[in-house]
């Protein structure tokens, strides 16, 4: 599967660049607070993609306005801790993916040396290995946006 440009090719491309277009809560906080932005827009998504596959809810349920709030309230060294049982690799690479800093985000090129991309069975294993909380609603991870990473 390939999964490219999640959006920041409307920056280049679009008649209206100021428009905010997209899925709100795969946006990358420097889109929803309209910052500038580039490529690592897209890793921030790849993130969040990769986090709903896994079953995890990153901001809830949410309107853009709450959202905004949200991303403003976050410093630029914040971002996502995941539950201490979390397999590390799924942990790392979504902790690569989802830093409020652009700049400290992962690449693309980074990403596909993660071993989760590398190993043909990695991925699976570790999936298998997510506890499954049933008192949760079968939520497989509690992941929340903090501070101090």
């Amino acid at each position: 599967i390939k999964v490219a440009d999640f959006g920041s090719a409307t920056k280049k491309f679009s008649n209206n660049p100021g428009t905010m277009k997209g899925t709100l809560a795969f946006m990358a906080p420097e889109i929803v607070l309209e910052q500038p932005y580039g490529p690592s827009c897209d890793v921030w998504s790849i993130g969040c993609i990769f986090a709903k596959l896994l079953g995890i809810e990153l901001h809830g349920k949410t309107d853009f306005y709450n959202l905004v709030s949200v991303y403003r309230s976050l410093p630029l060294d914040a971002g996502v801790v995941v539950a201490p049982d979390m397999p590390p690799n799924l942990a790392q690479f979504l902790m690569s993916c989802l830093k409020r800093d652009p700049v400290k985000r992962a690449t693309a090129a980074e990403l596909l040396q993660s071993p989760l991309l590398t190993s043909p069975t990695l991925l699976m294993e570790e999936y298998e290995r997510i506890p499954r909380d049933i008192t949760d609603g079968g939520s497989i991870c509690n992941m929340s946006l903090i501070s101090e990473m």
